[in-house]
């Protein structure tokens, strides 16, 4: 797991020199971050939710995934924006107009959890998916193309 974390913190934060990527989740995935690690480092951090939430100026709270893009989109700053979960927010990425790229990775092992996504029927209709292989599991990434929907861990939006 130790490599597939490093590869993600790789691909998060590898922006274009002079800038950082914006990093989008919501609530339950921001607290499920270790207190001592938010907010993310070398990332723009936008959190949304529906409730009041006082993050001080390391992050951004947003209402809305279409919130969370434009206060991100809007920053100088910024050179890649990722939803990164949860459940609801992958679900509105995928379906988003500005949704580019989508990352899978597959980890095999079961794990408990409180949110699944589903649309494997949906592979069927994805460009042809490039394995890029490892010791513990085996990362997906689909081309570019212009609307995306996945079983996804991450999902890559267009700045603008």
């Amino acid at each position: 797991m130790a490599e597939l974390i490093g590869t993600l913190r790789r691909l998060l934060t590898g922006a274009a020199a002079g800038k950082r990527n914006a990093v989008i989740m919501g609530r339950k995935t921001w607290d499920s971050v270790p207190a001592r690690f938010r907010p993310l480092p070398d990332r723009l951090n936008v959190v949304v939710t529906r409730g009041a939430l006082d993050l001080g100026d390391d992050a951004l709270v947003a209402r809305s995934l279409d919130d969370a893009l434009a206060q991100a989109g809007a920053r100088a700053d910024v050179d890649r924006l990722f939803v990164i979960g949860g459940g609801e927010l992958y679900r509105l990425a995928f379906a988003h107009p500005r949704c580019r790229d989508v990352y899978l990775t597959r980890i095999a092992a079961t794990f408990a959890c409180r949110a699944l996504s589903s649309g494997s029927s949906r592979a069927r209709r994805w460009p042809r998916l490039t394995a890029v292989p490892s010791s513990t599991s085996r990362a997906m990434i689909l081309p570019p193309m212009r609307k995306a929907r996945s079983v996804s861990r991450r999902a890559r939006i267009s700045p603008a």
